[in-house]
């Protein structure tokens, strides 16, 4: 037992002396060997190696026990062929590794520094780039051994990944790093500065703690951004899983875009990537920006392969919309609503692939009004979108400027009445500004289905509206367009052709039991000309961009009819009293005070030619009448010119008048009345055709005269039947015959 003890001993000593020689041999490697005397080796070998120019002008320093370590100074890297030109540069760099835990095949590493590193990548305007050529071998050696090749490579690679080398490193810190990134030809100059990167300790299998910090700016287009962020990556390199945790991302962002406002953006939630299972995820998404506050998930398949698609659920919690966008610079035009956008929020589930996108289950909250349905992008390559909305109630008059009376939307003009009268109206002036740009609709390639519950707009208080369109190749097509409104109905097809510069539109308006005097009360027409119940069924066709040219050239064909109604402010009785009173050369004595004429129906045909709509056959239903018409209404000027025929039916004293009084010498014959004028001065347009009452008059007295000849004449035949019946007795009736024929 003692041999063996001692043999142990001795053996202990010769292990600590092999261990004190080591030591000491390294003490004289740290003593007497200086790495500086090698910089030209150690340049020419990275030469010849990668094709990097390496200029070492700093120290460079090491460390040995308990620490091996070393530190490099004031070293830059540049291509051979742009030695000139560095693409990176550091001022200093500070790595160390504890010396006995090397021989345990574990490698301990004191905090990694690394100070003032700068990469400067460019392209010039010939498209040379200052990093050209690197890595590749500058010597003839340059065939590719069997330990290069990519199977080998790919075997290397797998069993370094499951290697027991275990890594333990303190911190890494990277301080005052700059990258600039300028490429001339595309114009592009990039920078970011004032990179800060620090993280706790790095443990192979352990989550690592990651800050990081930089300044980012763009000079074309100009752009400033700053960027902090924190997080905890865990990672799990046989299973090829990583996940950032807690992960929180801010940044304030300014420039160009957001016309000197500054943007604050912030991000957080937990990423996750599996590239065995070939999914990511980002986990308790949440996305800010000022006001908005955006939360969700999203998860992605087949990250790596020819189909990644991503699902998910996005949420926006209520926020002021004109708030947000103030905030990044964007300018909205004052709405009739101050409060209009301020309370907007969505929810939403997400589907995309590098095909389409689609946003289903989709809610809107836009103020007051929800609207429920799905937005999609049916196909990227071609920009097809579909769109199904449905809304409950809005009123779109709060989101348009406020109405302000302006003189440029009317003009002043005089206009004489059908009674004779001159006044004066403001006569629409039709603006000459284009209403859309025709190229902007070129593009779309849009499949619309839009309903509301209820919509107000331009006053009008519509129910049940409806808007089904597609629009591809600049041709927009409205299946249908309208709703209820004020009791009837609105409905209209169209198309729109904006292929060309002048666009050509048609239009197929059918409109039923409209309430025409709170359709044009809700207008704030003050003196309404006409009311009843209307219905129009239309085929029209226009062209241009503005409205005047769209009034213009408008053509096409209408039919009309107007129920249970009445012409306001036209009296027809007392017109046509006075007509009748003038031709029998007799004065009214009755009060007319009735200022409207009611009607059973109202109805004709248009044709318009170039915004002038001639109707040739309006009949006008009133009790008493027989009303027929012809005219034309100029859309361009809103003025009228219509002949009306009016022809008393019936034995009836009108108005109760003796002079008004209808029998044979004025039944059935047309009074002409003339309605002329601008139907915005509310009523009174239509007269007496005066011109035409001194003939009517003459042809009435040439009835009367003629009358009254037959009359004597019948009164003289009688006379001289009588004398013959006493003179001639029996013989009596053949005489008669004879004159009768004779008289004749």
């Amino acid at each position: 037992m003692e041999k063996i003890m001692k043999a142990i001993k001795y053996i202990c000593y010769f292990i600590i002396g092999i261990v004190l020689l080591i030591l000491a041999l390294f003490a004289c490697l740290v003593l007497f060997f200086n790495p500086n005397n090698y910089k030209t080796q150690i340049e020419t070998l990275v030469k010849e190696q990668a094709n990097i120019e390496l200029n070492i002008d700093g120290d460079i320093n090491w460390t040995f026990y308990p620490w091996l370590g070393i530190s490099i100074q004031n070293t830059s890297a540049a291509s051979v062929d742009t030695p000139d030109k560095p693409f990176a540069k550091i001022k200093e760099l500070d790595l160390s590794v504890k010396l006995m835990p090397l021989f345990k095949g574990e490698i301990q590493m004191n905090d990694v520094n690394i100070n003032g590193l700068t990469i400067d990548l460019e392209k010039d305007a010939k498209g040379k780039t200052n990093w050209d050529k690197v890595g590749e071998t500058a010597t003839a050696e340059n065939t590719q051994s069997t330990s290069d090749k990519p199977e080998e490579k790919k075997k290397e690679a797998e069993t370094k990944g499951t290697s027991s080398i275990n890594l333990n490193v303190n911190s890494v810190t990277v301080n005052e790093t700059k990258i600039i990134y300028k490429d001339v030809p595309a114009g592009q100059d990039y920078q970011v500065n004032n990179v800060h990167l620090s993280t706790g300790p790095i443990v192979i299998g352990q989550p690592i703690i990651i800050k990081l910090g930089a300044n980012f700016n763009s000079a074309q287009p100009k752009l400033s951004t700053t960027i902090n962020l924190e997080t905890t990556v865990a990672y799990d390199l046989d299973a090829q899983r990583y996940e950032a945790k807690d992960l929180n991302l801010s940044s304030n962002i300014s420039g160009d875009m957001f016309n000197g406002k500054t943007a604050k953006f912030t991000a957080r939630g937990d990423l996750l990537a599996d590239l065995k299972a070939n999914t990511a995820a980002w986990n308790k998404l949440r996305l800010t920006l000022d006001d908005l506050k955006l939360s969700g998930n999203i998860n992605a398949t087949d990250i790596t392969g020819n189909n990644p698609a991503v699902k998910g659920a996005l949420t926006a919690d209520t926020f002021n919309l004109r708030t947000v966008l103030a905030d990044i610079g964007i300018s909205l035009p004052t709405m009739a609503d101050s409060k209009a956008l301020t309370q907007v929020g969505f929810s939403t589930n997400l589907s995309g692939s590098t095909k389409a996108v689609a946003l289903n289950d989709l809610k809107i909250k836009l103020d007051s009004t929800n609207f429920t349905g799905s937005v999609a992008v049916t196909d990227l390559a071609k920009q097809a979108i579909k769109v199904q909305l449905r809304g409950d109630t809005i009123n779109v008059d709060n989101y348009l400027p406020p109405v302000v009376a302006s003189k440029q939307d009317t003009k002043t003009t005089t206009t004489t009445t059908g009674q004779g009268k001159t006044v004066t109206v403001n006569q629409p002036a039709w603006s000459t500004d284009p209403l859309f740009d025709p190229k902007s609709l070129q593009s779309l390639n849009v499949d619309a289905d839009f309903s509301m519950d209820q919509l107000t707009v331009k006053k009008l208080p519509w129910q049940s509206f409806n808007v089904k369109l597609t629009a591809k190749n600049g041709v927009i097509n409205l299946q249908n367009a309208g709703g209820k409104l004020f009791n009837g109905a609105i409905n209209v097809k169209a198309s729109l052709n904006a292929s060309t510069n002048t666009p050509q539109i048609t239009l197929q308006p059918t409109v039923s039991n409209l309430m025409i005097e709170k359709l044009l009360a809700s207008q704030e027409i003050k003196d309404v000309p006409i009311r009843g119940i209307f219905n129009l069924n239309g085929n029209l066709h226009t062209a241009g961009l503005s409205e005047a040219s769209l009034i213009k050239n408008l053509n096409g064909t209408a039919s009309f009819f107007v129920n249970d109604g009445a012409l306001v402010g036209e009296n027809f009785e007392y017109q046509v009293c006075k007509a009748v009173a003038l031709v029998r050369k007799q004065t009214l004595t009755s009060q007319f005070n009735r200022t409207e004429t009611k009607f059973k129906q109202l109805k004709g045909s248009l044709n318009f030619t170039n915004g002038i709509a001639s109707n040739q056959d309006l009949t006008i239903a009133v009790a008493g009448f027989d009303a027929k018409g012809k005219g034309t209404f100029n859309l361009q000027t809103m003025m009228v010119d219509y002949k009306i025929g009016l022809a008393l039916t019936g034995e009836q004293e009108v108005g109760g008048d003796a002079a008004c009084k209808v029998n044979k010498d004025v039944a059935g014959i047309d009074f002409p009345l003339i309605c002329k004028g601008s139907v915005l001065a509310g009523g009174n347009l239509c007269g007496i055709d005066s011109s035409a009452i001194g003939q009517m008059a003459l042809d009435v007295g040439k009835a009367k005269a003629k009358e009254e000849i037959n009359k004597q004449l019948e009164k003289q035949k009688e006379k001289l039947n009588e004398k013959l019946e006493e003179k001639l007795g029996d013989k009596a009736p053949n005489v008669k015959g004879l004159l009768k024929g004779i008289l004749k």
